[in-house]
C-alpha cells in the first residue's frame, strides 16, 4: 500500500454518526477533525438539501478537445524541465514538470489528446489544492460539462 493511501486510511477524518457538524448549512466532519486538516476547504461535506439526490445529466453537445490537440505534444511537453515516462508500453504515462492549472487552451487540447491516447496520465506536484474551487471548476469545464 502506498504511503499516501495509508495516511488517508489511518487519518480517521470522515463522517461519523453523532459527531458530524453543520457549517454554513452543509453537513461536515466534526470540529475536532476539521481543525486537524492542512487544507480544510477540502473537507468532505454533504448538502442536506441534496440528500440522496442524483440526477442523470441532460443531453449536451460534446466538443472533443483532443480533436484540436497536436499529436507531437510539443506545446504540452516541450518545456526543458518536462519529462514523460511510460507506465506500460500501451497504457499510461507519468508527466513531471507540467503545472496543469497554468495550461493554455492549446496545451489543454494537447492534454485531452494525450489522455485519449494513453488512457491514464499521472501529473506530479500539482497546485490545485491551493486554488479556490471556482478556479478548479472553470479549469474542468474547458473539457465539457461537469457532473456531481
Amino acid at each position: 500500500m502506498s504511503h499516501a493511501l495509508s495516511l488517508y486510511l489511518d487519518s480517521d477524518i470522515h463522517f461519523r454518526e453523532g459527531e458530524d457538524t453543520v457549517r454554513n448549512g452543509v453537513k461536515s466532519i466534526s470540529d475536532q477533525n476539521y481543525s486537524r486538516l492542512k487544507y480544510p476547504h477540502w473537507a468532505p461535506t454533504w448538502d442536506p438539501k441534496h440528500e440522496g439526490a442524483f440526477e442523470n445529466p441532460g443531453p449536451f453537445v460534446h466538443h472533443d478537445r483532443g480533436y484540436f490537440g497536436d499529436p507531437s505534444f510539443d506545446r504540452l511537453l516541450g518545456g526543458k524541465d518536462t519529462s514523460r515516462t511510460p507506465i506500460t508500453p500501451k497504457l499510461g504515462d507519468v508527466i513531471e514538470g507540467v503545472q496543469l492549472s497554468k495550461l493554455t487552451s492549446q496545451q489543454k487540447d494537447d492534454l485531452a489528446l494525450l489522455v485519449e491516447q494513453r488512457g491514464v496520465v499521472v501529473f506530479r506536484d500539482q497546485d490545485f489544492k491551493e486554488l479556490p474551487f471556482e478556479s478548479i471548476i472553470e479549469w474542468g469545464k474547458y473539457f465539457g460539462p461537469l457532473h456531481r
